[in-house]
């Protein structure tokens, strides 16, 4: 038979993850069981292992699922740069006519003809510039910041605390809690 895990017992255990998965300490967790409910009982290493055994595997889970959606993303950016490659050599066809056909305008139909390819040409570039803003491909400073800590959450608070201090340092502009 295993042992009872004293904070899943705790009619609080779920306000006391939230608080592990959001980023607060160990330390400032043990000490709000103690200030806010008053449960004395339960000592820093029973919330060590709490989260070791339980929260861990949530976080782990959290990885899964968004390594699972950076996979889909990626799936459909390769799309989306394949339809791209297709626009870029159509776009570079219909520069080929349009220089074609602009050393050869003796008569109208050569002259519409250059026009259509014109137009043609404009509506390409209009689809790359529609793409190019629904594309973000880059990660923003607060995702970043956010998996590190994540990643650091069994790390000790000091240690933490001193990763929050050296990111403000160098200037990152994020909003720490």
């Amino acid at each position: 038979m295993g042992r009872v895990c004293f904070v899943c017992n705790s009619p609080h255990r779920s306000e006391y993850d939230k608080m592990r998965l959001d980023g607060k300490s160990i330390k400032e967790i043990h000490a709000f069981s103690h200030n806010t409910y008053n449960e004395n009982h339960l000592e820093y290493f029973h919330f060590q292992k709490h989260f070791m055994n339980h929260v861990t595997v949530l976080v782990d889970e959290q990885v899964k699922a968004s390594k699972l959606r950076d996979q889909v993303v990626k799936e459909y950016i390769k799309k989306d740069i394949e339809i791209a490659r297709q626009l870029h050599r159509n776009l570079e066809i219909v520069a080929s006519k349009i220089d074609e056909k602009s050393k050869n305008m003796d008569n109208p139909i050569d002259e519409e003809m250059f026009l259509k390819f014109a137009t043609e040409s404009r509506m390409i570039i209009d689809q790359f510039l529609k793409w190019g803003e629904k594309l973000s491909l880059q990660e923003t400073d607060e995702d970043v910041f956010d998996k590190i800590l994540k990643c650091m959450a069994n790390f000790p608070p000091d240690l933490i605390q001193q990763f929050i201090e050296r990111w403000k340092t160098y200037g990152q502009n994020i909003k720490i809690s």
